[in-house]
């Protein structure tokens, strides 16, 4: 080969080479900057999501698990506040509300019956126990005239006896000595004689009989009347207390059943009462004015949209209504940003829909337990931004960025996040000294996103290389 192409092969080799490596290597940009102090704000930056601040839940008022829809009104159709938007069945509640309705009669007239029967056994009672107390009194009576009355008077009775019959003795005795005297002298018959003395004999037989009487009366008939006596009363006071045992007894039994049948009725009161509430709430009314959506419930071991025919249970949400009139922004805030953040801070917030337009807002809350979603990589706290000044342009779903002041910064000395170099988990700068970069380690405060705070390490006026390696 001839010695001036092989010069000018080479030569478009090193040409080739030069211009490959010239626009495939990136040349480092550097640049100096004289420290300064600085004012700035301290933000959080998140992405979030336009939501109504209420939705009002369309729950089931129905305490039955016999509710089932029969008609829904259209998913995503403007209603008003009390418009029906669903209905139930209506028949089982008219039954139970004829069931409840009989009840209530059933159990008034029970109460009705009882009391009548209650009032009929407190007037027998009063009769048993008047009729009682008449022979308890009855008995207090002839006891009291067996001690004091009839008895003593029958004991006089046979003393005074006695005293007759000693009387007739002595007349007898007289006499008979009379016609002893006479018969002696002959002037009376021995027949005579002896009939006077029979007289005698009887009246002292008269008299003995009369004794004998009294004494049996003390001994024991008079024992016997007075104890008669006190088992009439004794039997009058227990059949006095039997009867008002007895009457106890039957009031207290009309009465737990009066008791019974008026609990009875309160039941079937309140049985009616909710039969009525669920034949009203059969129909569902929307509780505020808005776009009706429906809500996945359980149905079948699955979750999907409520339909006709769905058994909806009491307090269960099955359709909702946004509340568009006031609006709020959620987004979801990350772990390490979490602490830094108090319901209260100011936030900026830009609509992608509205890229011209900013909107200022507050921070209202802040949640308290984290939650890790399959799209995150990190667990996040979900938050809550309201905007200061709404705007009609505003959507229910737009996308925003929102910018959340935490911390304002005041007269520090900071520098560019791209000027601070980590090594070893140390911060360093490049520090231009006599014309040439010196690796100056320092010490950071707060991060912002385009300026960092350094609390030591550098001065204001200090000369600082960016980029330098």
């Amino acid at each position: 080969m001839p010695l001036f192409l092989a010069s000018l092969l080479v030569a478009l080799a090193a040409f080739a080479a030069a211009s490959y490596w010239t626009q495939n290597t990136v040349q480092p940009t550097v640049s100096t900057l004289t420290v300064q102090r600085h004012s700035f704000t301290l933000q959080i930056h998140e992405r979030g999501t336009v939501r109504p601040a209420r939705v009002a839940p369309v729950k089931s008022l129905i305490s039955s698990n016999q509710a089932k829809l029969v008609w829904m009104h259209e998913e995503g159709q403007m209603v008003k506040r009390g418009q029906i938007v669903a209905r139930f069945d209506t028949k089982p509640f008219n039954d139970a509300l004829i069931t409840a309705e009989q009840s209530v009669i059933d159990s008034r007239t029970r109460i009705n019956a009882t009391e009548k029967a209650l009032q009929l056994q407190r007037e027998d009672n009063t009769a048993k126990l008047e009729a009682a107390n008449r022979k308890r009194e009855i008995a207090l009576i002839k006891s009291q005239d067996l001690r004091e009355g009839t008895g003593a008077l029958e004991r006089q009775r046979r003393t005074l006896a006695i005293d007759q019959a000693q009387r007739s003795v002595r007349i007898a005795m007289a006499e008979l000595a009379d016609f002893d005297e006479l018969f002696t002298q002959g002037h009376v018959s021995q027949r005579e004689r002896d009939k006077v003395a029979d007289v005698a004999q009887q009246m002292r037989e008269q008299l003995a009989m009369t004794r004998a009487e009294l004494d049996n009366f003390d001994r024991y008939e008079r024992p016997r009347l007075t104890r008669e006596a006190e088992l009439l009363v004794d039997a009058a006071e227990t059949e006095v207390a039997r009867v008002r045992r007895v009457a106890g007894l039957e009031l207290n039994r009309w009465e737990s059943e009066l008791l019974k049948h008026r609990r009875d009725l309160r039941v079937a009161e309140q049985q009616l009462a909710k039969a009525r509430r669920n034949l009203e709430n059969c129909d569902v009314r929307a509780p505020i004015d808005g776009i009706l959506f429906y809500v996945e419930v359980p149905q079948q071991r699955q979750r999907r949209k409520a339909q006709t025919g769905d058994a909806i249970w009491i307090g269960q949400t099955f359709m909702e209504i946004p509340d568009t009139s006031e609006l709020k922004i959620e987004l979801r805030v990350r772990e390490v940003d979490i602490a830094r953040l108090a319901p209260g801070m100011p936030a900026r917030v830009e609509f992608d829909a509205l890229p011209d337009r900013g909107f200022s807002g507050t921070l209202r809350s802040v949640g308290s337990l984290a939650e890790r979603r399959a799209e995150d990589s990190v667990q996040r706290y979900n938050a809550e931004v309201r905007i200061s000044d709404p705007s009609p342009d505003l959507r229910v779903g737009m996308s925003a960025n929102i910018q959340i002041a935490y911390k304002d910064l005041h007269d520090v000395i900071a520098v560019p996040v791209s000027a601070i170099e980590y090594r070893d988990g140390d911060a360093w700068v490049q520090r231009q000294e006599s014309g040439r970069a010196v690796p100056t380690k320092v010490t950071l405060g707060d991060v912002g996103l385009e300026l960092v705070e350094v609390t030591a390490g550098l001065s204001a006026g200090d000369r600082i290389v960016i980029g330098a390696q």
